[in-house]
């Protein structure tokens, strides 16, 4: 093998020479500038012959802004090629006698279950290991894998007997590396790799301050997005700094030739070796080749050791083509022809296609007919690929449509790629788009093995009966099939009748088995101590579970009848009890609140002069009530009683009176405070406490036999409940908080008693099977009063949710330590009752991940009706894309328009957080008017004569009634800019931004602004850049003491309890009232014990 000259290539690097050599040099510029100019390269190339670079060359720009141009100093993620550094890292150790690649992974005490026993290094370098893949959709960083890790039970198969590539196996390597080493990977890499090797320009992980880290971008000239690794340990170099990498690897510089020759031994033919493919003639390393990829980075390694020449491309615009470039390059060192990459006909049609495969398929044929060399005709993965993201956008039909053009245009190539199309839709757990797949191969290609795998599919989707109907025609085509026969025998025992129980009992169901153990491994995760779930459906629970403990300080398991207090839940349960009073005619719910008032009086506005207030304003939040919230008290806590509540006393968040906000039936503003004036005019009215109206009226008439409103303190409080815990997972004081406010949030009950009651409204809204409510009651307490704001509220529900697109009543409940959610649907009687007994970074991810899991498990997502859809006028997309405040759930974060491959996606934190979708789609059906997927609203954008956005009208019903319209300038403004800046970047690079808008724009409540940020980046559980945030507003506010209290309770649910105490000590010599100096000397009393 010719040694290739790494000296000679340093030279030629710094000289920036490129030689010409028998006129190879001007047809690889020619190809790739015809690359360039097809969209299908966009980045930097090396080609070096006998040594010496015959080519170089950047081409494009550094991100998708197409602002500054790609240099040969651009650095590149390369994705797979960088797993390279560990591999040869085990193999340097190796050499040195600090290893061998039979020792049992165990042997490094890696604190990792039994199977550690079984594992070899060597499994570990060839993905034989039987790890499974990286849950990369659950994971952040290196402690979460390590954890997910420590928690697996089983292998995939046992080690050294299959394959499987999977990035567990790079991420032990790289622990094993530290444990022998006492260096972090970091710090191995830095001073045993890059510093001798020489690669001065490459970094580790994405570094996007550094002004040469390319962005990557998609055809749309789209940036990904900035965001960290979650395993980190990537090498990130430059093209000369990879070729320096490869040539040390290859002249033996690092590694004998021994153990390089070892590194491509792999575990099957057609398997990724630890460098990725290698071939040998006569024991000789001739070929080398190494393909990675991350987002729309893709990098390429191609070194052919017979012939001397190494090609080097490396892109931040992925397009499909970066094989076939290689491969042109290839061909012309040879001197051979070639064939200039056409175009991907895939990425051409996509966007027509999205919007109306009829149009999209026309659109193919006639670009064959027209441009035929232009595009890859030849190629099946192109339409294959097209129908995969049909797919995955559930235009299902649309799919199949794609893959009956490929069956037609490549009959020969279709069946394998269909195979491979329905086999990976499959894996994904997508059993019922698998079927469609599979039916057209058992349509257009009928065999043995293409009815078994059909009825494969049958079989997991638990439709025995297909199943059985597919094997039995398997068997027919193939009398000896074998595992026809095993699955005929295995199938035999199911009947139709046992078929429909399977159905009709998901408790059955092996999906429902794995999402225990999910839900199991995921409260381990997030340190939430105790979860129960009931699950409803055609009006009947149909499956309940609970999951761990009541209280940290105990092993008492909860179990069905254990109840939690469910906070502002409790706020719906007594819209029903004012509906059901109504309707006996013992109050009107249209009448002003200031006649049932004795104790206490509504303070004098200006607001209230001539519009009063009347209960339906106050269940829905439309009266203007000042007091959104309240804290929690505990027993030995002065508890104020509701009169002193309503005047501002003894109140935590409060020093002032309850007092109005806007004219009532204007606006819209969540107020615990205002469901305390309900609980008054009911408790004045009849005489009697609320909890014992709760009882007598609701509770006892639908058999609640563990639901009640009565405190912790009160006698005939409940036994069987669930204590409260903070975010580090310690019960919270005693444990059991006191809620003086008992309308807004003193509801103690479970799962299974809310499900209950939300059936019962269910039943009363179709007007069947209702023991209590009446149709009546559960149309006025149900029906939408207004949009402002949230999306839509009734009396007493929030209705603006679109989860699976159906339409929801809903309540959920948040106090410190304990939460859950309570919705069911208008139509159909699906619904779910979560609780649990954490705070919000503890429960949040896990009720969000169980909820979406049932929504999937059971299937009660409701398809777009696509007839109505149209495409989307281009000027009403360029006038509409950009960030907003969100103005779909008013949350303090920002809805993102944005188009992709022809679509229409909105964003928001709702999204995220509840149905862990970074966005949804918005359906366009004419008139500048959107459905949005998984949103109940319809969204129509108000241009003016130059097509500029104007407004936006927000409406539920197609006669517009409680239609809002929301101007630009309300959403589109200098606090937009402000939190994009701060979600999006580093807290140095959103400080600046910061000080350029407050200079423009003085007049804004930036303390306000900052303190809500703080706690928004609390709850997405980003801790870091939340005390950051509340750390700089402290700062630009010293004298605020509401900064320093925000920042100290950050600080105090974190952990840090001196930096707590710190802090709560500076708001007090600001804050002298007596409410507050008492209440926080307890809390610091408190902190300081726990430090003891």
């Amino acid at each position: 093998m010719k040694t290739i000259k790494v000296i000679l290539i340093c030279l030629m690097v710094i000289s920036g020479y490129t030689f010409k050599i028998n006129g190879q040099n001007d047809q690889i510029d020619s190809l790739i500038n015809t690359c360039y100019k097809r969209g299908i390269f966009n980045g930097n190339a090396l080609v070096i012959k006998n040594g010496k670079i015959i080519y170089n060359v950047s081409k494009g720009f550094t991100s998708g802004n197409k602002t500054n141009q790609l240099s040969m100093n651009s650095i590149f993620d390369i994705g797979s090629i960088a797993k390279e550094f560990n591999a040869v890292g085990i193999m340097m150790l190796k050499e040195e006698g600090l290893l061998s690649l039979d020792d049992k992974i165990s042997k490094y005490q890696l604190d990792l279950p039994e199977w550690g026993k079984k594992i070899t290094i060597k499994n570990l370098l060839q993905y034989s290991s039987g790890l499974p893949k990286v849950d990369w959709g659950n994971v952040n960083s290196d402690q979460d894998i390590y954890k997910n890790l420590k928690k697996l039970e089983k292998l995939q198969f046992e080690p050294g007997k299959g394959y499987l590539y999977s990035n567990n196996n790079v991420f032990i390597q790289r622990r094993i590396i530290e444990k022998i080493t006492g260096l972090t990977f970091t710090e191995f890499l830095e001073s045993k790799i890059l510093e001798p090797v020489g690669m001065s320009s490459s970094v580790i992980d994405h570094q996007y301050e550094n002004l040469n880290f390319v962005r990557a971008f998609n055809s749309e000239n789209i940036n990904d997005n900035k965001q960290e690794l979650k395993m980190s340990g990537w090498v990130c170099p430059s093209i000369y700094d990879l070729a320096k990498w490869t040539n040390h690897l290859l002249s033996y510089k690092l590694i004998s030739k021994k153990s390089l020759y070892q590194l491509f031994e792999n575990y099957s033919k057609g398997a990724e070796s630890a460098l990725g493919n290698g071939e040998f003639e006569n024991e000789k390393l001739t070929l080398y080749e190494h393909h990675g990829s991350s987002s729309n980075y893709e990098s390429l390694v191609h070194y052919n050791l017979k012939e001397d020449t190494s090609i080097i491309l490396m892109t931040n615009n992925k397009s499909l083509k970066i094989a076939e470039i290689k491969e042109a390059i290839s061909n012309i060192l040879k001197g051979k022809t070639y064939e200039v990459p056409q175009k991907s006909i895939y990425l051409t049609i996509r966007k027509k296609t999205y919007t109306n495969v009829d149009e999209g398929i026309e659109y193919y044929k006639k670009l064959k007919e027209d441009s035929y060399d232009t595009y890859n005709f030849t190629n099946e993965w192109e339409l294959t690929r097209l129908a995969y993201k049909l797919f995955e956008k559930n235009q299902d039909e649309d799919a199949v449509q794609i893959l009956k053009l490929l069956i037609s245009e490549l009959p020969k190539k279709s069946e394998e790629a269909l195979e491979y199309l329905g086999s990976r839709i499959l894996n994904e757990n997508k059993p019922e788009k698998s079927i469609l797949v599979y039916k057209l191969i058992v349509n257009k290609f009928p065999s043995a093995k293409s009815y078994s795998a059909l009825g494969g599919v049958y079989y997991r989707k638990k439709q025995f009966d297909e199943a059985l109907k597919n094997y039995k025609k398997s068997l027919e085509l193939d009398p000896e099939n074998k595992s026809a026969k095993k699955m005929l025998l295995t199938l035999s025992d199911y009947t139709a009748k046992s078929n429909k129980e399977q159905t009709d009992n998901p408790q059955q169901f092996t999906e429902f088995e794995k999402l225990k153990k999910d839900i199991q491994q995921k409260m381990s995760k997030h340190n939430l101590h105790g979860l129960s779930v009931a699950v409803f459906e055609d009006y009947k629970v149909i499956w309940n579970h609970e999951w761990g403990i009541k209280s940290a300080d105990s092993n008492e398991k909860i179990d069905q009848n254990t109840a939690f207090s469910t906070a502002s839940t409790s706020k719906a349960v007594v819209a029903i009890l004012c509906g059901i009073l109504e309707e006996k005619g013992l109050i009107n719910l249209n009448d002003p609140i200031s006649g049932y008032l004795k104790r206490w009086h509504l303070p004098k506005s200006d607001f209230t002069q001539n519009t009063q207030v009347n209960w339906l304003h106050l269940l829905s939040h439309t009266a203007g009530t000042t007091q959104g919230g309240f804290a929690d008290f505990y027993e030995g806590d002065n508890i104020p009683t509701i009169v002193q509540s309503l005047k501002g006393e003894l109140l935590p968040r409060y020093d002032k009176e309850i007092d109005f906000m806007f004219t009532p039936g204007t606006d819209w503003e969540y107020s615990g405070g205002g469901y305390v004036i309900i609980q008054m005019a009911l408790e004045d009215h009849f005489g009697k406490p609320l909890s014992e109206l709760m009882k007598e009226h609701v509770f006892l008439p639908l058999g609640l036999k563990n639901t009640t409103m009565k405190q912790p303190n009160e006698k005939g409080f409940l036994t069987n409940v669930a204590k409260v815990h903070n975010s580090k997972g310690e019960v919270i004081r005693t444990g059991l908080p006191i809620t003086p406010q008992v309308a807004p949030s003193g509801l103690w009950s479970t799962p299974s008693d809310l499900s209950k009651i939300a059936i019962e409204v269910q039943n009363a809204l179709r007007n069947t099977n209702n023991k209590l409510i009446s149709n009546a009651v559960a149309k006025r307490i149900t029906e939408v009063f207004t949009l402002k704001k949230t999306g839509g509220w009734s009396a007493g529900w929030r209705r603006s949710f679109g989860f699976a697109n159906r339409d929801w009543f809903s309540h959920g409940g948040s106090n410190t330590g304990v939460g859950g959610e309570f919705m069911a649907t208008m139509n159909g009687g699906y619904g779910i009752a979560i609780q649990a007994n954490g705070d919000k970074p503890n429960r949040i991810p896990v009720m969000s991940f169980l909820r979406n899991e049932i929504m999937t498990i059971r299937d009660w997502n409701l398809p777009i009706d696509t007839s109505v859809l149209k495409k989307a006028p281009t000027h009403l997309i360029k006038a509409i894309e950009g960030p907003y405040l969100d103005f779909l759930y008013n949350t303090q974060g920002i809805n993102r328009i944005s188009e992709e491959d022809g679509n229409l996606f909105i964003s928001s934190p709702l999204f995220k957080y509840l149905q862990n979708s970074e966005k949804n789609a918005m359906y366009y059906i004419g008139n500048n008017t959107f459905k949005v997927d998984q949103y109940p609203n319809y969204l129509q954008f108000n241009l003016d004569d130059t097509n500029e956005l104007l407004s936006i009208t927000v409406f539920r019903e197609q006669s517009k009634k409680n239609k809002i319209v929301i101007k630009k300038e309300d959403i589109r403004n200098h606090k937009t800019q402000l939190i994009d800046v701060f979600s999006e970047n580093s807290i140095a690079v959103a400080i600046q931004e910061y000080k350029r808008i407050k200079k423009e724009k003085p007049d804004l409540n930036y303390e306000r602004i900052l303190n809500e940020f703080g706690y928004l980046f609390y709850i997405q559980n980003k801790t870091k850049k939340a005390v950051e945030v509340l750390e700089f507003n402290c700062q630009e506010h010293p004298e605020s003491f509401n900064t320093y209290d925000s920042l100290g309770e950050i600080y105090e649910i974190t952990g840090s309890f001196n930096k707590s105490i710190e802090n709560y000590k500076k708001a007090m010599a600001i804050n002298v009232s007596d409410n507050y100096q008492k209440r926080v000397k307890q809390k610091i009393q408190e902190l300081e014990s726990k430090m003891k």
